[in-house]
């Protein structure tokens, strides 16, 4: 807004002078004008070139000597190159901001001031352990512009070329793989002994052929592309598989590790090639084994998947198997508690049986055998009874006490035992029962050991007592 008062009043006043003043004022004005516009255009295309950029005065000594020089101006680039910012440089002299500068920096500098002369040339500079290519001019007297280009990769590259070319043959006549160099148009230059046995052309031959005499035919366009991208410097595979026709005709593959390089002043490519023929049937062998693998794994898988179905549809049977089990589980379990209520009902009824027994026995039958042992009868009866009296003790629980008697010993032994406790003798025994004292003595023997009776001083009618209760007298 301001700039168009000012231009308004311009105008105005314009208006008011003379044509001649007019006119010499609108001319200076447009010159200005055309100025500032060269000054942005200049300044625009400085901050924008790749290329770095500083602009100096010089300082010289009393003697008029150069001895330092002042940075006016830098670009983005001097930035980029140097790695100083613009206003850690500006307004600083060159010695201050890079200490242990090369005194032919500033003396080619302040010999373009003075002059008016400008250069180009190409130096290393220590001090930034680089190659810079330098243009140099004076656009005022005492002043020097300077656009430079750093060199240095480029420098490093044509310097090893030089000092080893001889390491570089000495090494590739010994090498492994196939070394061929090829200019611009695919010409070979160079070629190493082992190029040559894979090819099967002799050195001689394969320098004054062209990559496209190698290629087969399928591949002369693809190695092409591939061998201008390289000289273009453009990215391309570190390496890439191809073929290649033999001097006798005959095709094999070949892998091909691609470099650019400079030969004799121009750039170059240099591939190293190396004969895959028997990695290739390898591969080959190898893709047939997988392809055998894959179908066996897939066979194999047709099988396992077959048998899990099979699996599964056992599967479910056992499910229905395991709801049958469940289910017979259950009524089981509803069976078994009808049973135990039925096995309950018939305990308690078994038990009020036993009981009307148990007091049947002692009330009336025990008693009843009583008052007949009292009567006067044979002993061998009053034995008969004693048994009798014995086995009905034995049926009920309050009168167990010789129930492991009764249970181990026979129906005679039994009868024995029972004459035994009521202090019977072995003659009186085999006269009452009809047998002979030997087996009486025997049926003693075995009572004895039925009942454990291991100690011969146990007199066993008092055992048998002790064991079944009083004995009855008898006369």
């Amino acid at each position: 807004m301001a700039e168009k008062e000012m231009n308004q009043k311009t105008e105005n006043e314009l208006q008011d002078l003379p044509d001649t003043m007019v006119t010499d004022i609108t001319d200076r004005k447009q010159a200005e004008n055309s100025l500032r516009e060269s000054e942005e255009g200049y300044r625009k295309l400085i901050s924008e070139m790749g290329n770095g950029f500083a602009l100096n005065e010089i300082i010289f000594n009393q003697n008029g000597m150069p001895i330092d020089c002042c940075f006016l101006e830098v670009n983005p680039a001097f930035e980029n190159i140097t790695g100083l910012k613009k206003e850690a440089a500006v307004g600083k002299t060159i010695t201050n901001v890079f200490p242990g500068t090369e005194s032919f920096w500033i003396d080619q500098c302040g010999e373009v001031a003075l002059t008016g002369i400008p250069v180009h040339f190409k130096n290393g500079s220590k001090l930034f352990d680089r190659f810079f290519e330098v243009i140099a001019y004076s656009p005022r007297k005492g002043q020097v512009a300077t656009v430079f280009t750093d060199i240095s990769e480029r420098m490093r590259i044509e310097q090893g070329l030089r000092e080893s070319e001889s390491n570089f043959r000495a090494i590739s006549e010994n090498a492994n793989d196939g070394i061929l160099i090829e200019i611009m148009g695919g010409d070979f230059v160079y070629a190493n002994r082992r190029a040559s046995e894979i090819t099967g052309y002799n050195i001689a031959e394969l320098i004054t052929m062209n990559y496209k005499d190698l290629a087969h035919p399928s591949e002369i366009e693809r190695i092409s592309f591939t061998s201008n991208k390289h000289l273009d410097n453009k990215p391309v595979p570190y390496s890439h598989e191809t073929l290649i026709v033999k001097k006798d005709s005959t095709t094999i593959p070949i892998e091909v590790t691609g470099a650019t390089v400079f030969w004799k002043g121009q750039p170059a490519t240099m591939a190293a090639i190396r004969d895959i023929t028997l990695r290739k049937r390898f591969e080959e062998a190898l893709g047939k084994i997988n392809s055998e693998l894959e179908r066996r794994v897939e066979e194999r898988t047709t099988e396992l998947m077959d048998i899990a179905e099979k699996l599964e549809g056992k599967q479910r049977e056992l499910l229905r198997h395991k709801l049958d089990l469940e289910k017979a589980n259950k009524e089981l379990v509803q069976t078994n508690t009808a049973l135990s209520v039925l096995a309950r009902n018939i305990d308690k009824k078994r038990d009020a049986v036993e009981k009307k027994i148990a007091q049947t026995i002692s009330a009336q039958i025990v008693p009843l055998i009583d008052e007949i042992k009292n009567d006067k009868l044979p002993d061998k009866s009053r034995v008969k009874l004693d048994v009798l009296a014995a086995y009905l003790n034995d049926l009920t629980p309050e009168a167990a006490k010789g129930h492991d008697i009764i249970i181990s010993l026979s129906a005679m032994e039994l009868r024995v035992a029972m004459m035994i406790k009521n202090g019977f003798s072995s003659d009186e025994i085999a006269r009452l029962l009809h047998i002979s004292p030997h087996t009486v003595k025997t049926h003693r023997r075995s009572i004895r050991k039925k009942l454990s009776i291991r100690n011969a001083n146990i007199n066993l009618s008092s055992y048998l007592r002790l064991k079944l209760g009083k004995a009855s007298h008898h006369t």
